[in-house]
């Protein structure tokens, strides 16, 4: 068996994505693989997508809204999917109780 030869095709399509242009990326994924993991129709390409997002988001390059945003949702959808995925905040608790602190301070004058 020879070794895989990964191939990957950026372009933009000129289509818009929630009012952004969305790029097209064709990866060639050998077919005992896309058989094996049923990437045989177009449903898939969304399950991709959220499996890139994820991975980005966890490794600290997306934000929660960057997420939300690259997948179409609202702000509680988004909290609700990282959750389904077991996917940490993207802010620690002690952040998040200063943030607040600071809007209140920001608020109060």
């Amino acid at each position: 068996m020879r070794p895989l030869e990964p191939t990957t095709h950026f372009g933009y399509s000129g289509i818009q994505f929630h009012g952004f242009p969305k790029m097209l990326v064709t990866v060639q994924i050998p077919d005992q693989f896309a058989r094996q993991f049923h990437l045989d129709d177009a449903a898939h390409s969304r399950q991709l997508l959220e499996a890139f997002v994820l991975q980005r988001f966890a490794e600290g390059e997306l934000t929660s809204g960057q997420v939300g945003e690259a997948l179409g949702l609202s702000f509680h959808e988004t909290r609700q999917f990282l959750h389904d995925h077991n996917a940490p905040p993207d802010v620690t608790a002690q952040e998040h109780l200063q943030q607040m602190a600071d809007l209140d301070e920001m608020i109060s004058g």
